[in-house]
């Protein structure tokens, strides 16, 4: 059984090495110094033998992220709108990390959609997405059920969601 508010990250990525994966895309750098577990400290978790991009539209969140992954030369920080960045993003993606907009603001529910569908994954990606803990699923609302039509299953929900193909 999940305990609750159980975050997610190191399942992902077991999932990613399993399925032998190099690109990592985030949606959401980080935003807070200091909690370790949570405003896109997610950056700082990846295998360092993967390529990561932090995708954020605020340049102070960039400029953090950058800062504090500066001794991960595998860390790409990208200040653009995530979804402008999916969709020209050439590299098919072996796990994407959705953490933007939160789900009752900013048609947040309806933005992760977006970006789940403009996201181009493997065949055996992995996906994940936070704060779905929250009522009707959260961020993960509209996207798990989009996903699971795309031969994605859900491993385990709890404070994050994640999907596996």
């Amino acid at each position: 059984m999940t305990r609750p508010n159980r975050f997610m990250f190191d399942d992902a990525i077991a999932a990613f090495q399993e399925h032998k994966g190099r690109v990592i895309v985030e949606i959401g750098g980080i935003r807070n110094r200091g909690w370790r577990d949570t405003d896109g400290h997610s950056t700082l978790r990846w295998p360092a033998d993967a390529t990561v991009w932090s995708v954020d539209n605020d340049p102070a969140a960039v400029k953090l992220t950058r800062e504090l992954s500066a001794d991960r030369p595998n860390v790409f920080c990208v200040l653009s709108d995530a979804i402008v960045f999916l969709r020209a993003f050439p590299i098919r993606i072996d796990l994407l990390y959705l953490d933007g907009p939160h789900p009752d603001r900013e048609d947040g529910r309806n933005w992760h959609f977006e970006a789940y569908q403009s996201a181009r994954m493997t065949h055996r990606a992995v996906l994940l997405i936070d704060d779905t803990d929250l009522p009707r699923l959260g961020k993960a609302e509209f996207v798990v059920p989009a996903a699971m039509e795309d031969g994605f299953e859900v491993v385990a929900a709890d404070r994050q969601t994640l999907l596996v193909r």
